[in-house]
This record gives structure tokens, sequence and C-alpha cells, in this order.
């Protein structure tokens, strides 16, 4: 969840936020030419009322992820009681989500927040199966082991792959291109992106393994 911004500058704030429940839903407009922020995102209640912004601090994946033609949306998190009318920076507070409904290429749980530390979570590397002695490496790794992210322009299957290395420059698998396509472009702009192990699913004594043995959480460096 993120405050909105700004709130003390809506002159009707107190009916506006006396007309708001926790759980009431939120719109998530970007304003690219916003003179003071082109990354601005305004919150509007669902009467498109304007309630304050994404803080500057947090709207940096959001906006790129709308830039990139995803939608998100929010709900109403927390309402700070003010009795004197006078309303403190964080009165108000909302989470945000992608709206999987029309993101099918960018599926990443029902309803998972978006999180200023984890842009993604629990994200299943691809082909971990095709690695050659993929089990002796894994075996050799543990959650919260922190994971490298490197584009592959050249790759011939998908232009767009990001390939997924350990500490030692051993090739673990590749995101999934439902997710690479919008990490490829971050990349590109020059943001730092990295994972840490979050999962590895294989059965070490039966010489067995799922087709998911490694799943990760990605982070993206302000």
């Amino acid at each position: 969840w993120v405050r909105v911004a700004g709130i003390g500058y809506r002159e009707n704030i107190d009916e506006l936020l006396k007309n708001l429940s926790v759980g009431d839903n939120v719109l998530l407009v970007r304003e690219p030419e916003n003179e003071y922020d082109n990354l601005a995102i305004m919150i509007q209640n669902e009467d498109k009322a304007k309630l304050g912004y994404v803080p500057r601090a947090n709207n940096d994946i959001p906006a790129r992820l709308m830039d990139a033609g995803f939608k998100l949306c929010g709900k109403v998190y927390k309402i700070k009681d003010q009795e004197n009318g006078e309303y403190p920076w964080d009165a108000l507070s909302v989470e945000i989500f992608l709206d999987e409904s029309s993101n099918e290429l960018f599926e990443i749980g029902k309803n998972r927040p978006f999180s200023r530390q984890i842009f993604l979570a629990d994200i299943p590397t691809a082909d971990t199966y095709k690695i050659d002695n993929i089990k002796r490496v894994l075996s050799k790794m543990k959650v919260g082991d922190k994971v490298m992210l490197r584009r592959e322009p050249d790759n011939e299957q998908d232009e767009m792959a990001i390939v997924v290395l350990n500490k030692h420059d051993r090739k673990l698998g590749y995101i999934p291109r439902s997710h690479s396509i919008i990490l490829a472009r971050l990349l590109e702009a020059g943001k730092h992106i990295y994972g840490t192990v979050s999962g590895i699913n294989y059965k070490k004594n039966e010489g067995s393994y799922s087709s998911n043995m490694l799943t990760i959480n990605i982070y993206m460096e302000d």
C-alpha cells in the first residue's frame, strides 16, 4: 500500500473522505504532462473526483507499467479519522493492483498488491529443466540467494529473452515471456533489476522435478 500524496490540497477533502470506505475502488490516471512530475499518477474516487497522487517515491514502476499499456487499479486501504478537519500527510492510503482482466500477458496472481520492495513475486523461471546439471546447481542454492537478470536480445527464440543467472554467472533458466516483455523494456531503459530465490521445487532423492523448479522475487532499484 501507499499513502495518497497531496491530500491536504483538496478543498472538499472532508466530504470526499466521509464518502469513502476501506475496500472501495479508486481510479489511477497517468498525468505525463504534469509540470512537477512526468511520472505523476492521479488517484480518483469512483466518481472521478481527485483525491491526490501516488507519491513520487512510489510512482516509478507503476507509471512505466501504465505507459507500457498495462492497466492498474486500486482500493482504499486505510482512512485516518481527523476530527479537526486538518488532514495529515497520511490521511488516506491505497493498495495498487494490476488489473488482470485486461493484462493477459502479465499474470502475477490475483489481488497481489504492488510493493515498493518486491516488483514481482514468485515468478517461475522458464526452461530450467533444459539446463545442464541444473539439479546439482539448485542443490547448492537456498531461498534468499540473489540472482541476476540479463537481456539476450540476440536469442533466436525470443528477442525479449531475459536469462536468470546465479552469483557464479551460471544459467538457471529464463524469465517467462509473459513477464519478460515489460522487464526487457525496463532493462533497456537502464533500470537495475535483479531477483532473489523465493522457492526451489524438485525432489532431490527421487530423480524427478517439476517444470517450475525455481521461483524468484524480482526487485527494481530506484
